[in-house]
């Protein structure tokens, strides 16, 4: 008496590995693609984010808050806010005038960011330069207090695929928008 066995012979196998190979090597760019949108998208959210809970919070606490930032190289660039109306320094923890609220320090370091590089910032903050600059919040309205100072930081993937552009207006209305005038990043409408 013959038992009949079952299973998948060698061959079948081998078909069947090789057509998995070829669907993964067809997803691959697209997954990168979608990993970079990703990263690109939150950190210019983060950013955003971090802009409106200063404004907000210098109507909170009835006190300036001023945001300062500094930038050495496209990954070596920080944000940071404090009280009142002096910069403060976002690069390093160990200066007496590092960005803090209530002892808490407050600041985005992009060298924790992987993959997505500062390729500019400021147009008018004060001093107006693309390596550094601050603007403070009046507690008041939570409108800047020189309504002047409004610029952009734009954020490109380490391939320079994607960007996309934080800009903050002279009354403190934060956007986020794709700067070249595509939508290579779904869900920002251009700038």
């Amino acid at each position: 008496m013959r038992t009949q066995q079952t299973g998948f012979t060698i061959v079948e196998l081998m078909i069947t590995l090789v057509v998995v190979v070829l669907l993964m090597s067809l997803a691959a760019p697209s997954f990168s693609s979608l990993v970079q949108k990703r990263r690109i998208t939150s950190v210019s959210e983060q950013l955003a984010s971090f802009l409106v809970v200063a404004q907000s919070e210098s109507v909170k606490k009835n006190r300036p808050i001023t945001v300062s930032f500094t930038r050495t190289t496209a990954t070596n660039w920080c944000v940071g806010r404090a009280e009142g109306t002096a910069t403060c320094d976002c690069i390093n923890p160990a200066a007496l005038d590092f960005c803090q609220i209530d002892g808490v320090a407050k600041v985005i370091d992009g060298n924790t960011l992987v993959s997505v590089e500062l390729s500019a910032a400021a147009d008018n903050f004060n001093p107006p330069s693309a390596n550094e600059g601050a603007f403070t919040y009046d507690p008041v309205r939570g409108l800047m207090v020189n309504p002047a100072d409004s610029g952009s930081f734009t954020f490109i993937t380490d391939n320079s695929k994607f960007s996309l552009q934080v800009e903050l207006s002279g009354t403190g209305k934060v956007d986020v928008c794709n700067p070249d005038g595509s939508k290579k990043v779904v869900g920002f409408n251009a700038c």
